[in-house]
């Protein structure tokens, strides 16, 4: 089982019900808990095969409109995917973003943001399985 290390843990349930307001993202209460708990927290297991490629999650967002780089603020300045709204939730130390894709009709999925091409990638069926892979439980 992998630990987080959470540091200065603030978080606010604002920042969900902003997400909602303006972009449509309907974040399931069950993801939304645990980004809550585990605001702004580093794991000590960052590498995990997600979407068939090991990568590295460095760390997860800010849930709190105090800091100025949270899921809100971030969902408004990063490009969106055409069928879904992006919401990122952790990034991985080099400018890209796992996050939650967010589509009308289905469940979020995870999905992998390169910033360098620009472009979006599947990462996890969903956010249960992106923590399974880090060693978390949703």
């Amino acid at each position: 089982m992998n630990q987080m290390k959470l540091m200065r843990p603030v978080a606010s349930e604002e920042v969900f019900e902003r997400l909602e307001e303006k972009f449509g993202a309907v974040i399931p209460a069950d993801v939304k808990a645990w980004l809550l708990a585990n605001s702004r927290g580093i794991p000590a297991e960052k590498e995990a095969v997600l979407g068939g490629k090991t990568r590295l999650v460095a760390g997860f967002l800010s849930a709190s409109l105090r800091d100025r780089m949270n899921l809100y603020a971030l969902t408004g300045m990063l490009p969106q995917p055409e069928d879904a709204v992006f919401v990122p939730v952790a990034g991985d130390g080099f400018g890209g973003y796992y996050g939650l894709r967010c589509g009308k009709e289905s469940a979020p999925d995870v999905a992998y943001y390169d910033a360098e091409k620009g472009s979006f990638e599947k990462a996890a069926e969903d956010f249960g399985s992106f923590l399974a892979a880090l060693g978390f439980e949703l």
